[in-house]
């Protein structure tokens, strides 16, 4: 287990992954590869190798879509307490 890679992460998560929408459009969702692979290439800048996040992470970009729907939650659960008098 890599702490390190996985607090890296999840850090890279709270920083990037800041409100984002659930798409009006249907068809599939290419934000989380998008994500892991700008994930992946700040991590191996910072000197942390793909094998230990994939040891801490069986599907990145499961974790990634999660994360997105996770923001997008947080965005409505904020405008519908901001709407309330």
């Amino acid at each position: 287990m890599s702490t390190r890679a996985r607090e890296f992460v999840e850090a890279w998560i709270e920083q990037n992954v800041l409100a984002e929408p659930y798409l009006a459009e249907e068809g599939a969702d290419t934000r989380p590869s998008e994500f892991v692979s700008a994930c992946l290439a700040e991590a191996d800048t910072a000197g942390i190798p793909r094998n230990e996040i994939d040891e801490e992470f069986e599907d990145l970009e499961a974790r990634m879509a999660d994360a997105i729907d996770q923001s997008a939650d947080y965005g409505v659960d904020r405008s519908s307490s901001n709407s309330q008098p």
